[in-house]
């Protein structure tokens, strides 16, 4: 009677030889051209815009904490994305893709800070939005970096633009209140 199951199981070896493997060259690994950065932003800003405000209109009034919160979850994922694209932009080593990059960066990482303490219906408050979304697009439009940085860039460009027409909204429907 033969046991079989003494045997390793590493002396077998089931994957296919390196050589056989077929890989598809996929979407994400053709070079970005600059004319897509505009039909990116322009797409990113209007699909952000439409959101925020359907939200907002949709959801009627509602306690300050309940947008906080969902605005806060938004804002927590943008600045993922944002860590995601960091490291392809760095990789390219071209000066004025990390200087935009970083400008959209710090501009979108003080506008809640502002927001907190400036006023509520202010210059100060709202120029951080406007700083972080150009500066965002002229990445898309100027800088080097790989395709898959520029959609996600587009990515949180839609989150910012739709957590700003919300409080926007909500700011001043409820200031004429």
């Amino acid at each position: 009677m033969a046991y079989d199951a003494a045997l390793p199981l590493t002396t077998f070896d089931f994957a296919p030889p390196l050589a056989r493997v077929q890989t598809k060259p996929s979407c994400m690994s053709a070079p970005y051209r600059a004319h897509e950065g505009v039909a990116l932003m322009l797409g990113a800003l209007s699909i952000g815009a439409v959101a925020g405000a359907s939200i907002f209109f949709g959801a009627g009034r509602v306690d300050a904490w309940a947008p906080t919160t969902v605005a806060l979850a938004a804002y927590v994922y943008a600045i993922y994305l944002i860590g995601l694209s960091w490291r392809a932009v760095l990789a390219t080593r071209a000066p004025e893709s990390i200087i935009l990059f970083g400008l959209s960066v710090g501009a979108l990482l003080a506008w809640p800070i502002v927001m907190l303490i400036g006023a509520p219906n202010s210059l100060l408050t709202w120029l951080g939005l406007p700083l972080a979304l150009v500066a965002s697009c002229l990445f898309c439009l100027i800088g080097r970096a790989s395709a898959s940085a520029m959609y996600r860039t587009g990515a949180y460009v839609c989150l910012i633009t739709g957590i700003g027409a919300y409080q926007w909204l909500w700011s001043s429907i409820n200031a004429s209140a």
